[in-house]
């Protein structure tokens, strides 16, 4: 079974809390592949007390593309949801985001991404922020990828950061299913950050693998 999303007009799958009470949940899965398109969003927010709910995504193959946006947040006291996917192969393309964030006192989410092939493509991103309001000094998002292979083509690519007090979180980039090796293929100025633009401290990038990380990267003859 093929489950294709298609939004269009800014549509918007959320599920959020504005007060006191806890977020839902946005569960997604299909037996063979998911694909998500056009002008949308997919969210789990708090502009209140409550914390919000987390967004799973599971099938053997998920594309994303088109501008879509993936997005746990709070601008409240509450915390952001995390965002799960778990999948053999992942293609965020044509500018399409996985974000978590946060803009208050409550902390932002954690990204985690098991898939055994996770492809970026130009002007996709996936990030964790604390925005210039964030005052959470006590905990920071963070982002946990496990793959084998991951590709990033764009300019973007994948980055924990804070623009404010509050700490950025942690990259950790490990093996999928315990496989010795792990393959990062750079091109066209991607990158991998974890970065602070304000008072808050930069965050951890750690990589590990059992035998080999082989790390490439493509720079094009006009820009050597």
């Amino acid at each position: 079974m093929i489950l294709d999303i298609n939004f269009s007009n800014q549509g918007k799958i959320s599920a959020s809390t504005t007060s006191t009470g806890e977020g839902g949940n946005i569960n997604i899965n299909a037996p063979e592949n998911i694909d998500i398109s056009g002008e949308g969003k997919i969210s789990v927010e708090t502009t209140g007390a409550g914390n919000a709910g987390t967004i799973e995504i599971e099938t053997p193959n998920l594309t994303t593309t088109d501008g879509i946006d993936i997005t746990a947040s709070t601008t409240g006291d509450g915390n952001a949801g995390n965002i799960n996917i778990i999948t053999n192969n992942f293609n965020l393309e044509a500018g399409t985001t996985l974000t978590t964030e946060t803009d208050s006192s409550g902390s932002a989410g954690d990204i985690t991404i098991n898939s055994e092939t996770l492809t970026i493509g130009e002007g996709a991103k996936i990030s964790a922020t604390a925005k210039e309001n964030a005052t959470n000094t006590d905990t920071a998002e963070n982002i946990s990828i496990n793959s084998n292979q991951l590709n990033i083509f764009g300019q973007l690519g994948i980055f924990a950061e804070t623009q404010g007090e509050a700490p950025a979180g942690t990259l950790n980039l490990n093996t999928y299913n315990d496989n010795p090796d792990l393959n990062i293929n750079f091109s066209n100025s991607g990158f991998i950050s974890a970065r602070t633009f304000s008072s808050g401290n930069g965050g951890n990038i750690n990589l590990f693998a059992p035998e080999s990380i082989n790390i490439t990267a493509y720079i094009p003859h006009d820009k050597m």
